[in-house]
């Protein structure tokens, strides 16, 4: 399992590449919204990423949580 931040994100799960990319899905959608918008949905995506990652992490036999913390 890697993530490579380049202009997308790959993440590997089983030897599957799964690839985000971050300029259609998250960064042009950004561009119409707020301040205050921007930073609520930034904080959400956070959280989202979070859990997902934490979600792979369990799958793949990782245990404990203290490198989120």
């Amino acid at each position: 399992m890697g993530v490579e931040l380049t202009s997308g994100i790959d993440v590997y799960v089983d030897d599957e590449a799964i690839e985000l990319e971050l300029d259609e899905l998250i960064v042009e959608p950004l561009l119409f919204l707020s301040i205050g918008q921007f930073w609520l949905v930034a904080v959400v995506l956070i959280q989202m990423m979070e859990q997902y990652l934490m979600l792979v992490c369990s799958r793949q036999g990782a245990t404990g949580t203290a490198a989120w913390k």
